[in-house]
Parts: structure tokens; C-alpha cells; sequence
């Protein structure tokens, strides 16, 4: 047998140590992979399955997230709409109580005003009483002081016989005084 060009680089393969570490590398992970293998893989399968089902979680969580945010802006929006509607509401009772207020107060005016008025005539109708009372008790005594001073008795008592005669007259054509 003759030996080939070729054998000394593949007896100086064969003496490498670094072609024994790569076998005993392929030798180790194929006994590994025979043995521990599918362990691993179902390890890495239940990881993987579980980061799976944290992400749907977590998209769950920020869809219901997304949801109660709009729910909180509808609410946000209604509370809006109702406080508006409040104030308005608000506003137009003060409208309504002020215009109430006003027409209360001037009734209350011209009620005072006419029971002023009431008071002021009778007022002066009580001092016009008095007035024309001092005035008829002084004219009166002054023309007793005048008759008695100047008529004689039988002239008193013609002046008397034609007074009593013009009474009735005299108080028919008399003003009425309350």
C-alpha cells in the first residue's frame, strides 16, 4: 500500500487537539440534545408560552385602559354638559327672582306711597277742621263780643228770632265736612 500525499494532513488533523475538542463538543451536545433536549425545549416553550401570555395581558390591560379613558372623557364631557345646563338653569331663577324682587318692591312702593298720601289728606283734613273750628269759636266770640257791646236787647233778640229762622236754610247750603 502506498501512502498518499494527502495522509500527513490528515494524520496532523488527527493529532490536533482542537479536532478532539470540536468532536467531543459534537459528541457532548448530542448526547445532551438526546437527553435533555426536549426538557429544554418544552422549558423554552412554556417561557415562550408565558411571555405570550403576559403580552396578551398586557394588551388586555391596555385595552381596558384605553376603554375606562374614554368611559372617564364621556363622563367628563356629560358632567360638563349638566354643569352648563345647571348654571343655566342657575341663571335664569335669579332672572326670574330678580324680576319677582322688582315687581315686589314696586307694588310695595306705590302702596306705600298711596298709604302716605292717605295719611298726608287726612291730615290736612284734621288740621283744616281745626283751623275752621278755632276760626268759627274766635269769630264767634268776637261777634258775641261786638253784639253784646253794641245792640240793645230787643235788637238781640230780632237778630236771634231771624238767625233761628235762617237755620234750616243755612244748613242745607252748608258744605258736608267728614
Amino acid at each position: 500500500m502506498t501512502i498518499s500525499p494527502a495522509f500527513p494532513s490528515v494524520l496532523a488533523w488527527l493529532l490536533n487537539p482542537l479536532t478532539w475538542y470540536t468532536v467531543a463538543l459534537g459528541m457532548f451536545l448530542g448526547v445532551f440534545l438526546k437527553f435533555a433536549g426536549r426538557p429544554v425545549g418544552k422549558a423554552i416553550d412554556s417561557r415562550i408560552e408565558s411571555v405570550r401570555y403576559e403580552l396578551d395581558e398586557a394588551q388586555r390591560l391596555r385595552a381596558e385602559a384605553l376603554a375606562l379613558l374614554e368611559s372617564a372623557r364621556v363622563e367628563e364631557t356629560e358632567a360638563h354638559a349638566r354643569t352648563q345646563a345647571l348654571r343655566t338653569e342657575a341663571e335664569q331663577e335669579i332672572a326670574r327672582i330678580r324680576t319677582e324682587a322688582e315687581a315686589n318692591l314696586e307694588q310695595t312702593l306705590r302702596r306705600r306711597e298711596v298709604q302716605a298720601n292717605d295719611r298726608i289728606r287726612l291730615m290736612i283734613e284734621d288740621a283744616e277742621r281745626t283751623v275752621y273750628a278755632t276760626l268759627r269759636d274766635r269769630a264767634l266770640a268776637e261777634a258775641q263780643r261786638t253784639l253784646a257791646e253794641r245792640l240793645t236787647p230787643a235788637q238781640a233778640d230780632a237778630v236771634v228770632d231771624r238767625a233761628l229762622d235762617d237755620l234750616p236754610r243755612l244748613l242745607e247750603a252748608a258744605p258736608r265736612r267728614g
